[in-house]
């Protein structure tokens, strides 16, 4: 018998900021099937929450 992990809610997942002089990279993409495409978006952001720069 598997064990199963309960649903995680929307609730139990928050962004941390990184520390002080470190900044975080938040990645995410998207793939379509239909036409084989996709999309990557790319974001930094400081110590204080403040958006750095951001890609796609």
């Amino acid at each position: 018998m598997a064990l199963e992990e309960p649903p995680v809610s929307a609730n139990d997942v928050s962004w941390v900021k990184p520390g002080n002089g470190w900044l975080k990279c938040n990645v995410d993409c998207a793939l379509f099937s239909a036409d084989g495409s996709f999309g990557i978006g790319v974001c930094f952001c400081d110590s204080s929450g403040t958006l750095v720069q951001a890609h796609t």
